[in-house]
């Protein structure tokens, strides 16, 4: 992308959420998300402030829309914490009643929640408080935060 093409996405950025963009403080907002946002592709970066101006309330960080544009190059996203946790949940139940229950092969084998159960061995079982759904999701962040800077591939 260009400096010209960077100014654009910013004041179409700053229109989709109502803001105004001051031209006193326009070169500074430029010159931020310029250090960020050089590297991507103008129309994909479109494209991804556009998806985030529907999901989100407030005018995304730069760093939030790099980061989100580097998460659809992922090709093996690490499922959300709460999917890990259910999963977690899914193998006490699973352990206490005898029963077996399946959660998908998708989440059940990503690396980042073997990992996190790995690291959290045996303890897995005795998880049951708010604080333990904490730690475990603490685990699972610092593994899917881990994954994500080493896996990031282009996709065709």
């Amino acid at each position: 992308m260009d400096k010209k093409e960077l100014e654009a996405i910013v004041r179409e950025t700053y229109g989709m959420y109502n803001k105004d963009l001051f031209e006193v403080d326009a070169p500074h907002v430029f010159r931020g998300w310029w250090a960020v946002l050089q590297d991507l592709p103008a129309e994909e970066t479109r494209k991804i402030i556009q998806k985030i101006s529907t999901e989100e309330k407030y005018l995304p960080t730069a760093g939030h829309i790099k980061n989100t544009y580097q998460k659809t190059r992922i090709k093996n996203p690490p499922p959300t914490p709460q999917q890990m946790w259910a999963h977690i949940l899914t193998i006490q139940k699973n352990t206490n009643t005898g029963t077996r229950t399946e959660t998908p092969t998708k989440i059940a084998h990503h690396p980042c929640v073997q990992a996190t159960i790995k690291e959290l061995g045996p303890a897995i079982h005795t998880l049951t408080t708010n604080q333990d759904r904490n730690f475990a999701l603490e685990a699972y962040n610092r593994h899917t935060t881990h994954y994500l800077e080493t896996t990031v591939e282009e996709t065709p």
